[in-house]
């Protein structure tokens, strides 16, 4: 069958096809006949175009080999350098972290130190514990600059994780399907799941002669 001749046939079918209106055992019969042509121009097309589809395909899955066999070591280095790069800025931003955290507990520690000289009345020593108080501030307002790097973009991503599921709101759940599927598939009709029904839809199909 060539490609011209299915094109006709399709054609000529789906026009009866769509005017056909099943409301009687005759229309229903008509209706019978159409879908086994359909069928049979359906498997007409399905083998014409295998051949073809096929080579396709094997020609697509060798060249894609060879795109992935020349990809894979330097994707294989690009992650590697990502990760240690990762690696890097990460430990770099918990130095800075526990740097202004130790810088906060030295504020406060000298904040109640001079408090204590002030009542005491020991004025030289609370103007020096002032000092070193103002000195710890300017080192905290400095801005740290970031590392440098050419050509390379970096950004936080706010990700997330599941701590607890009994606390997840409902509404952010999702029902298995998988797993309701196949307790369906095995049970049938005789399936008892909460919140959930199950019913019969009909499903019309044709077979070969």
């Amino acid at each position: 069958m060539k490609e011209q001749e299915i094109k006709k046939q399709s054609s000529l079918i789906v026009r009866k096809a769509v005017k056909i209106q099943v409301t009687d055992q005759k229309t229903l019969s008509v209706a019978e006949t159409i879908l086994v042509q359909v069928k049979d121009i359906i498997k007409g097309v399905t083998d014409y175009f295998e051949d073809p589809i096929a080579k396709a395909h094997a020609a697509h899955k060798a060249i894609l080999a060879k795109k992935n066999e020349a990809l894979d070591p330097l994707l294989k280095a690009e992650k590697f350098l990502k990760s240690a790069v990762r690696d890097y800025l990460v430990e770099e931003e918990r130095k800075r972290r526990a740097a202004e955290e130790q810088r906060k507990f030295e504020q406060e520690a000298l904040l109640a130190k001079l408090e204590k000289e002030r009542d005491d009345g020991d004025t030289k020593l609370a103007d020096e514990t002032f000092d070193k108080i103002e000195e710890i501030h300017a080192e905290s307002m400095k801005v740290e600059e970031l590392p440098q790097m050419v050509g390379v973009t970096k950004k936080t991503l706010i990700r997330w994780r599941v701590s607890n599921l009994s606390l997840v709101p409902r509404d952010l759940l999702t029902v298995d399907k998988p797993k309701v599927d196949e307790i369906v598939k095995r049970m049938k009709m005789n399936a008892e799941i909460p919140g959930i029904e199950i019913y019969e839809d009909l499903i019309v199909a044709m077979k070969r002669s």
